[in-house]
C-alpha cells in the first residue's frame, strides 16, 4: 500500500494586494502623524493663496505655522484667536463631516491674515485688516480683539442713529429742531461674564467711553449750540441667546449707567440737566424696538458655541487730551 503525502499549496499574495495594503497602512500612519494635514495646508497655500475675492474687496493671505512665536500685538484691525479644541467642537456639531479634516491641519501656532475693503455712503474708502490665530491656551472661549480709529465708529453712528438723534417738535413758541451728536475719542469694551459650559448663557459686556457732545437747538426765535466734553460714559450690555427651531436668535438689553459732562462756563445744574437728557436719549436709542426686532430676526446655527471673550479699543490717532483743552469745553449761545 503506497502512501501519499499531500502538501498544502502556498500561493504568493498578488502584488497589487500587497501594494494596496502598504498604501493603506502608510495613509493611516501619515494621518495620525499629522503628515497629511501638513501636506493639505501646503497645497492650499500653493494653489489657492493668496487670493482676492468679491471684486478685490476681500483678500486672503497664505497660512503660516509658528508654534513658538508669541501672539503679535494688534495695532489696527480685527483679530480672532481660537483653539484647536474649539475648532473640533464646532466641526463635531456642524453638518460638515469633521472626520474628513485631517489631524494637524488646524494646530497651535497656525495663523493667517487678510483685509476687507469697503466704502460708506459718502464715498469714503476704508481698509480693515483681520488676523486669525490658533493657540492652545484659549480653550473653548474664543477671543476677539478689535482696534481701529474712532473716526470709523463716528461715521457708523451717524448712519445708524441719524433718526434717533434728530428731533422735530412743537412747543409754546412754535416748532423747533433739536440735534445731538456724540463724537467719541476713546471706547473700551470687554466681556464681564461668559460661560462655555452653558450653551445659551447670556453674554455680559461693559463699555467706557470719552468724547464730545454737540447739542444744537433751533426754532423761529433763537438757536443755541453747546459743545461739551464727555468725561465718562459707562454702558452695560447683555446679549441674550434664544433657541428657536430654525436657529439661535439674539436679544439684548443696554443700560447707560453713568454720563459725566463738563461744559466750560456753565453752571453745574445745567450740566446735570444736559447729562440727564442725553443719557435718556442715548438709552432710548440703544434699546429701540425696531433695532431689537431686526436683530431678533437673524439666526445663528444651533451648533455654534456662544461663549465669547471681547476686547475692543477704539481711539483717535491724535491725542484727545490736547483737543479737549481747546475744543471740547467751549459753549456758545447766540440769538438770531
Amino acid at each position: 500500500m503506497s502512501a501519499y503525502r499531500f502538501r498544502r499549496k502556498h500561493r504568493a499574495l498578488p502584488f497589487w494586494r500587497l501594494l494596496f495594503a502598504v498604501i493603506v497602512l502608510a495613509c493611516i500612519v501619515a494621518w495620525h502623524q499629522e503628515w497629511i494635514g501638513s501636506i493639505v495646508r501646503g497645497q492650499v497655500n500653493r494653489w489657492f493663496l493668496p487670493r482676492s475675492l468679491l471684486d478685490g474687496r476681500l483678500t486672503l493671505q497664505p497660512f503660516a505655522l509658528e508654534p513658538d512665536a508669541a501672539e503679535p500685538p494688534l495695532v489696527e484691525g480685527f483679530q480672532l484667536t481660537v483653539s484647536p479644541e474649539w475648532v473640533r467642537t464646532v466641526l463635531r456639531g456642524s453638518p460638515f463631516p469633521g472626520f474628513l479634516v485631517p489631524p494637524g491641519l488646524v494646530k497651535h501656532g497656525l495663523m493667517t491674515s487678510g483685509s476687507v475693503f469697503f466704502s460708506d455712503d459718502d464715498g469714503s474708502d476704508y481698509l480693515f485688516p483681520f488676523y486669525v490665530d490658533v493657540r492652545d491656551d484659549v480653550g473653548l472661549v474664543p477671543h476677539i480683539k478689535v482696534r481701529f480709529p474712532a473716526s470709523y465708529l463716528n461715521v457708523l453712528l451717524d448712519d445708524a442713529f441719524a433718526d434717533d438723534w434728530t428731533e422735530r417738535g412743537e412747543y409754546l413758541l412754535g416748532s423747533y429742531d433739536l440735534d445731538q451728536r456724540i463724537r467719541f475719542d476713546r471706547i473700551l469694551v470687554w466681556t464681564v461674564d461668559t460661560d462655555a459650559a452653558r450653551p445659551l448663557y447670556p453674554l455680559v459686556f461693559r463699555a467706557t467711553a470719552t468724547g464730545q457732545l454737540r447739542y444744537r437747538f433751533r426754532d423761529g426765535w433763537f438757536r443755541a449750540r453747546v459743545t461739551a466734553r464727555v468725561r465718562e460714559l459707562t454702558i452695560s450690555f447683555v446679549l441674550i441667546p434664544v433657541a428657536h427651531p430654525d436657529g439661535i436668535g439674539l436679544d439684548y438689553r443696554a443700560r447707560v449707567e453713568t454720563l459725566d459732562l463738563r461744559v466750560r462756563r456753565m453752571p453745574r445744574w445745567v450740566e446735570r440737566r444736559l447729562a440727564k437728557s442725553v443719557r435718556s436719549s442715548l438709552q432710548r436709542s440703544l434699546n429701540h424696538r425696531r433695532k431689537r426686532e431686526r436683530l431678533a430676526r437673524q439666526r445663528l446655527p444651533l451648533w455654534l458655541p456662544m461663549a465669547l471673550s471681547v476686547d475692543i479699543e477704539i481711539v483717535n490717532p491724535e491725542d484727545p487730551a490736547e483737543e479737549s483743552s481747546s475744543l471740547c469745553h467751549e459753549a456758545a449761545f447766540f440769538a438770531l
